[in-house]
């Protein structure tokens, strides 16, 4: 199934969400009065299990050195391979880091869930505070995404996103390695990176109420067509011999053409009087990654590799360089 979701043992999506149904129609609502409660959420989302390291054996009973399992405890399932210098990160030590941030009321959980058999959990948080309106009618709000896996590859990543309300562009915000407020290893001190994450999600979340200033700056910032296609050019560069495939033509065309008709355009460039802008050349490339590429990838694990690029990849990789683009026309 396309949307990769573990299920619980009642038939239930270990998924959980706020206000309306994900497009799939699966996994439970969280309550509103319950939104700041990790416990009861990792429970309702079938979080709450642990893993452990488990020896692996040949056909004739013989241990395969150095090399572990992580397996599921509750149903044993086989979620990832390793050395055993890996160290296991429950489930409840990771989203435990955001309790300090949830006590206070400054985020509440959107949504969270399992994907595969376990082999990754992720929680999306919504941060009440840090809401912006570079424009009027344009507002953004922040958000605060955490994943990780059991899988042996897939590291505790947490970073700050923002969604402009109007268009559902997911906007980058100018935070730490590729946009990441942290990423810490299943090796090392595990332990001392858990507790330097947390005072980094302090830092992080000051500079995200203030992400606001630098949006509006772009949106009075009003570019020729000259600096647009410059804009797109940096952010879709061509080959080292200067070649430019039809790939890279294609999504050149698609960010112009976005940057008149995408969705919000209009309302984007408001403040330059219908001329393009840093804020709307920014979104334009957004829109582009997150809703025109993942759009046009087929089914199933396409789907798949298509918002984990948005997310974690190439498709990151370019909402980045469109920020610092952005932030430079700006001088921020």
């Amino acid at each position: 199934m396309a949307h990769n979701l573990n299920f619980k043992a009642s038939g239930q999506a270990a998924m959980v969400y706020q206000g309306e149904a994900p497009w799939h129609r699966l996994g439970s609502v969280i309550p509103a009065d319950r939104v700041r409660d990790r416990q009861f959420v990792m429970e309702l989302a079938g979080m709450d299990w642990t893993v452990a390291k488990e020896p692996i054996y040949l056909t004739d009973n013989v241990i395969i050195p150095d090399r572990v399992a992580i397996v599921r405890q509750d149903t044993k399932a086989v979620l990832g391979l390793a050395t055993d210098k890996i160290k296991v990160i429950q489930n409840h030590e990771a989203f435990a880091l955001f309790d300090r941030l949830l006590e206070r009321g400054q985020i509440e959980i959107e949504t969270a869930g399992v994907l595969g058999a376990g082999e990754r959990v992720w929680c999306l948080f919504k941060h009440s505070a840090a809401t912006a309106e570079p424009i009027k009618g344009d507002r953004v709000q922040g958000y605060l995404f955490a994943i990780f896996g059991h899988d042996a590859e897939t590291s505790l990543q947490g970073m700050f996103t923002a969604t402009r309300a109007v268009c559902e562009n997911t906007v980058q915000i100018a935070l730490g390695n590729k946009g990441r407020v942290f990423s810490i290893p299943h090796v090392g001190n595990v332990a001392r990176e858990l507790a330097l994450a947390e005072r980094l999600l302090d830092t992080a979340t000051a500079a995200m109420e203030k992400a606001g200033e630098t949006f509006a700056s772009m949106a009075r910032r009003a570019m020729s067509p000259a600096e647009v296609v410059s804009f797109i050019e940096s952010v879709f560069p061509a080959a080292d011999d200067g070649s430019i495939s039809t790939q890279l033509a294609t999504r050149r065309d698609h960010v112009a053409e976005l940057m008149i008709s995408g969705r919000g355009a209009d309302l984007a460039k408001s403040e330059t009087d219908g001329r393009p802008n840093a804020w709307s050349c920014l979104n334009a490339v957004t829109e582009y990654v997150d809703h025109v590429s993942t759009g046009t990838a087929a089914a199933g694990s396409a789907t798949r590799r298509a918002n984990q690029s948005a997310l974690f990849g190439s498709g990151n990789e370019f909402k980045l360089t469109a920020l610092s683009k952005a932030r430079e026309l700006v001088a921020v």
